[in-house]
């Protein structure tokens, strides 16, 4: 039955005009199209709608990134207070440390002259460097500078009879007690050249003479 109309309205109704052909053929092929142009609206009023939604999570998305921005910073600047506060601490506490360090230093280097001077036992005093110190060892980062201790064998020398002598004059304790006392009481006598220093001074002398002569 549908084939036979359609093979009727291709062949164009009994007594039709051209025109009034064309005009139906016109209004099938548009029925025939509405449905496929219905479809691309449809289509095109989801991609709108989409968009619209994508967008509108991006614009909420952009106002959180602004809120977390302004906590952070914020933060930052509390926390750029609490390193610097920080940082101060960990200052002081190198410095004590340093200190103390050079401190048990002194007092040994102090200890130990007086036990020289006057001929007692010097105590056993540990004075470490801080880079030494058990704890600080384990720890990685931690800018100490140390402490270099001043030498102990600082000493006064003269010449007697071409004999060069040395004793101490302690002044690397200057400034202490313990230099005090030593100031008072005075320094160790001069030691006595041994045999051995005057036979070398003699030899000295001796070989000057020689020289001054070839010279001549």
């Amino acid at each position: 039955m549908t084939s036979s109309r359609e093979v009727q309205e291709a062949a164009g109704l009994e007594g039709e005009t051209l025109e009034a052909k064309a005009e139906r053929l016109r209004a099938t092929v548009a029925d025939q199209q509405a449905p496929a142009m219905e479809l691309t609206q449809v289509e095109q009023q989801i991609a709108e709608r989409d968009a619209a939604q994508f967008k509108a999570h991006a614009q909420e998305r952009l106002l959180g990134i602004v809120r977390a921005a302004g906590s952070l910073n914020a933060a930052l600047e509390q926390d750029e207070v609490r390193v610097l506060q920080t940082q101060e601490a960990a200052n002081k506490a190198k410095t004590m440390l340093n200190e103390r360090c050079d401190k048990l230093a002194a007092l040994r280097r102090e200890a130990r002259a007086l036990a020289d001077r006057f001929g007692l036992e010097a105590p056993a005093i540990e004075a470490p460097v801080p880079a030494t110190l058990p704890v600080l060892r384990e720890l990685e980062g931690v800018d100490l500078h140390g402490t270099l201790y001043a030498g102990e064998m600082i000493r006064e020398m003269c010449t007697r009879d071409g004999v060069e002598l040395h004793r101490r004059t302690y002044e690397e304790i200057a400034g202490s007690p313990g230099y005090e006392i030593v100031q008072a009481a005075g320094l160790k006598p001069w030691p006595v050249p041994t045999p051995e220093q005057r036979r070398v001074a003699a030899f000295v002398r001796g070989s000057e003479a020689r020289i001054g002569g070839w010279k001549a």
